[in-house]
């Protein structure tokens, strides 16, 4: 297996179909930033409250339709010169994989309710039950490589295994 790539990440993946199979969906970046860690991102990822994080909004589609967006903050933070738009995202595709290998992940899990916004994006009614996950990915050594809070609604195709 290529441990350097989206490979890597697919032993974390928490999705299956009808038939067992796992899905880890078509990943689409949609935005990369310069943000500044608050209190509980700073926990997460074991950094000083206020450091400068790389933060993404993805989401992932199965079957034509969106089951999965998510923020994703990694304490990766690109030098002062590569901070364009363009070396942003160029940054958040690389993710953490060429800094280190990904060996375990930490998940709570919460049943939570669609606003507006998650029912425009994943097309249900406001109020439709959704699953709200909060997964800390840690390297072999026990840095926190990236922390994602994702928002999934799983339809009647898709469930939750984390085995």
């Amino acid at each position: 297996m290529d441990a350097s790539g989206e490979e890597a990440s697919r032993r974390f993946v928490t999705f299956v179909d009808s038939a067992g199979e796992r899905v880890a969906g078509e990943l689409e970046l949609i935005e990369a930033f310069i943000s500044r860690a608050d209190d509980a991102i700073a926990a997460d990822l074991k950094i000083v409250p206020g450091s400068d994080i790389l933060a993404m909004r993805r989401q992932r589609r199965h079957g034509g339709r969106i089951f999965l967006t998510e923020v994703a903050q990694s304490p990766y933070a690109p030098p002062a010169g590569a901070r364009s738009a363009t070396a942003l995202m160029e940054a958040a595709e690389g993710r953490w994989f060429g800094h280190s290998l990904a060996v375990r992940m930490s998940e709570t899990v919460r049943p939570i309710v669609a606003g507006a916004d998650d029912a425009r994006v994943f097309g249900v009614q406001d109020g439709e039950p959704l699953l709200e996950l909060t997964r800390v990915i840690f390297s072999y050594d026990g840095v926190a490589l990236e922390r994602r809070v994702a928002r999934c609604y799983l339809g009647q195709d898709l469930f939750y295994e984390n085995s």
